[in-house]
């Protein structure tokens, strides 16, 4: 991962400079609630397929159990009050780099009629912060082979040089 805080307000300035060129109000960037999880499984949706996403009354108390847990922040970019881009955080303690925290990101996902607007880059960049705020060593993250998402990563300052990712699935990863 790039350094730094600096990447971070970079990524949460292009949002706003590519919202100002369009003549849009820059996202704002928050942390979801309950009311929100509509629009999550809808997010989620694009990501997984319809088939995939608990979108039920189940899902609605696991969103609610998910929020509630204090090192995980689901964080949203909102437009016009609509959740519009997604990414999910969550800091792991660490005794190692002398108890410093890292972080994983997951389930990252913008509207496809959103995209190229620096939405996910906001999102992206509000989390990092929150990281660095938090003292964390890394942040790390993994995108499927297949989905183009790896170029984007990389213009935000991820990096597969240092580290191998692997999965081990109960089922096969999505098409």
């Amino acid at each position: 991962m790039a350094d730094s805080p600096a990447l971070s307000a970079f990524c949460i300035a292009g949002a706003a400079r590519i919202a100002h060129s369009a003549g849009m109000k820059p996202p704002h960037i928050r942390p979801l609630r309950p009311e929100d999880f509509d629009a999550y499984c809808a997010l989620l949706q694009e990501l997984v397929g319809a088939g995939k996403v608990l979108s039920d009354a189940r899902g609605a108390a696991l969103f609610a159990k998910m929020l509630a847990e204090p090192e995980t922040v689901i964080l949203g970019a909102e437009v016009a009050g609509q959740i519009v881009s997604v990414a999910s955080l969550h800091l792991h303690h660490n005794l190692t780099y002398l108890g410093r925290p890292y972080a994983v990101i997951e389930n990252v996902v913008t509207l496809a009629s959103q995209r190229g607007k620096g939405l996910g880059q906001a999102v992206i960049g509000a989390a990092i912060a929150r990281v660095w705020a938090a003292d964390g060593y890394k942040v790390m993250l993994q995108t499927g082979r297949g989905y183009g998402a790896k170029g984007f990563y990389e213009k935000l300052g991820f990096t597969d040089s240092d580290k191998h990712a692997m999965t081990l699935r109960r089922e096969p990863a999505r098409a």
